[in-house]
């Protein structure tokens, strides 16, 4: 009896020990989300666009993961016919480097909703995998938000802050 109690304890002290790991907060146009790894300020990369790295002192080219942020205002959803797809489409172009559609289907939570998304490995900036999703906000606007990794960081660490992005995104006034 005691050889089944004390695994139980180590897995009680490893959920304990890693609920305490601290977040690190990202706000930006409107909205705002933690990670469990700290990212740069966001930098603009064009009109509506922003991106953060990990590690945050890491120059983009040396970056282990990319955050790609882009908001998409409702009147811009209008101009492509209220299509999501197209919207995306436009956005991975001109933002995430490819024209690629993704290759593997993949769902969230974002704001209470189940959003579709994709993932797929990319060459630019290097080889890596991204996962996107066109998230909808109040108002009728929208976040494009792409996560980037490089082949030599983790899954399991993009997952993690994918995850907690997901969970903890809230719009958000005070930028």
């Amino acid at each position: 009896m005691i050889k089944i109690r004390l695994p139980i304890v180590a897995v009680l002290f490893v959920a304990v020990a890693g609920a305490g790991e601290s977040l690190h907060p990202v706000r930006w146009d409107g909205i705002a989300f933690d990670t469990p790894v700290a990212f740069s300020a966001p930098a603009e990369i064009g009109l509506d666009a922003v991106a953060l790295v990990s590690p945050a002192e890491a120059a983009p080219e040396e970056a282990a993961m990319e955050l790609r942020l882009v908001r998409i205002p409702a009147d811009m959803l209008e101009a492509f016919g209220g299509d999501a797809g197209l919207v995306m489409d436009y956005v991975k172009a001109d933002f995430f480097g490819t024209t690629l559609p993704g290759v593997h289907a993949t769902e969230r939570v974002f704001l209470g909703r189940t959003v579709a998304g994709s993932s797929q490995d990319t060459t630019i900036p290097r080889k890596g995998v991204m996962e996107t999703y066109l998230v909808p906000l109040s108002g009728g606007a929208h976040v494009a938000i792409a996560l980037w990794r490089c082949d030599d960081t983790s899954a399991d660490a993009s997952e993690a802050t994918m995850s907690a992005l997901a969970a903890s995104l809230r719009e958000d006034s005070e930028d």
